[in-house]
């Protein structure tokens, strides 16, 4: 693992190119699902599970356009609320399109996730929410 070793006591100048993160692009990417209009993102990793995320989305309805590290995403033609387990049981970070869904749409049919996630807090908070309305 890289690091960096500043010792001194002057002003620092420069630059420092930060990577993308699979664990923060997820979430912000799932709640694309909440409004119709077109979003777009940066610095988005290439990995397996944004991938099978954004085809998930696709299935849904979803426009994805991915160019090395930026991101479209159009929402606006979601036609389903449902994602299918032969995706859903590859990826924990699945279950992060059920709340998007179910607040936009009022519906969701997500299966559990495979793995070993622990999705009891998502849908505690679910229950709350559900509970209060």
């Amino acid at each position: 693992m890289e690091k960096l070793l500043i010792t001194g006591n002057g002003p620092l100048h420069g630059e420092v190119v930060i990577a993308g993160a699979k664990n923060a692009a997820l979430p912000v990417i799932a709640a694309s699902l909440l409004t119709s209009d077109p979003m777009q993102f940066s610095n988005v990793l290439a990995v397996r599970d944004i991938a099978t995320v954004l085809q998930l989305m696709k299935i849904q309805g979803c426009k994805v356009d991915r160019q090395e590290t930026e991101l479209s995403i159009d929402t606006s033609q979601v036609h389903s609320v449902r994602a299918p387990y032969e995706f859903v049981k590859t990826m924990r970070g699945s279950i992060l399109l059920l709340s998007p869904l179910l607040a936009r749409f009022g519906k969701a049919a997500i299966s559990l996730p495979g793995g070993c996630a622990n999705i009891d807090q998502n849908l505690a908070g679910l229950g709350a929410i559900i509970r209060r309305v």
